[in-house]
């Protein structure tokens, strides 16, 4: 579902839980306020999800931290409703209609097919724009909440995203520390913390994380020394200006 870029307001409906089938979410630059529905945690397809660029607010669902963000599974026609069911219905479409027809609608199944599967999904990450479509997409996890007004604590339950290569959280108002299980992200590349009112020391433990490419904690509250470079956690983009 992609909803980007409008100017829809009002709340996040809570009937968006019951579209058990989604996997890709995107609301980015709208209107929308009012708090995260608890709902988005029962989508059991979800992949991705971004909301950014609103103006939500309240507390960061801690359910959020409990999606399984499984792969995109490519339905096939079949599931979707097109195509023939079994090679007797096959035959009795060429015994009626003729080859030439049944070819045709072939032809109109495998174009409808090769458009589906081509759709560009536009995704936020490691600070920059990026599409993606076909098998590539069915890999992509993530998750961008940035430029709202949400406030609190990060949930721990955050650091349950073990499949996620992508958290945004950048441009809120969010307090508290920054979670030491997030180190359990082993496979996360973009993790963007800036520009919120975190407080304390970034958690030595984040060095463990050997997949990271781009981590952001700039204009925080944040004190102590910066954790050892070490392994992939010493050659990623580290901005910690605060």
């Amino acid at each position: 579902m992609d909803l980007r870029d409008n100017n829809l307001t009002g709340f996040i409906p809570n009937w968006i839980g019951n579209v058990s089938s989604l996997s890709v979410l995107l609301l980015r630059a709208n209107n929308f306020d009012g708090e995260l529905p608890v709902q988005l945690c029962l989508l059991e397809q979800l992949s991705i999800l971004d909301v950014s660029q609103n103006h939500l607010s309240g507390p960061l669902p801690p359910c959020l931290g409990n999606l399984t963000l499984k792969e995109s599974s490519q339905k096939t026609l079949a599931d979707l409703g097109y195509g023939f069911p079994s090679w007797s219905i096959e035959k009795a479409y060429y015994e009626t209609m003729g080859p030439p027809l049944v070819d045709s609608m072939y032809n109109l199944e495998k174009d409808f097919w090769v458009n589906y599967t081509e759709e560009v999904i536009e995704f936020t990450t490691k600070n920059m724009y990026y599409g993606y479509k076909g098998k590539v997409l069915g890999y992509m996890y993530g998750i961008d909440l940035s430029n709202n007004n949400f406030v609190g604590a990060i949930p721990p339950e955050f650091g349950n995203l073990s499949k996620i290569l992508s958290l945004n959280l950048s441009h809120n108002n969010l307090t508290g520390s920054i979670l030491a299980t997030f180190s359990n992200l082993k496979q996360i590349e973009s993790l963007d913390l800036s520009y919120n009112n975190l407080n304390d020391v970034i958690p030595p433990q984040l060095t463990e994380i050997t997949t990271l490419e781009v981590f952001s904690v700039a204009h925080n509250n944040l004190s102590g020394r910066t954790p050892e470079r070490k392994y992939q956690f010493g050659t990623s983009v580290i901005q910690s200006k605060h």
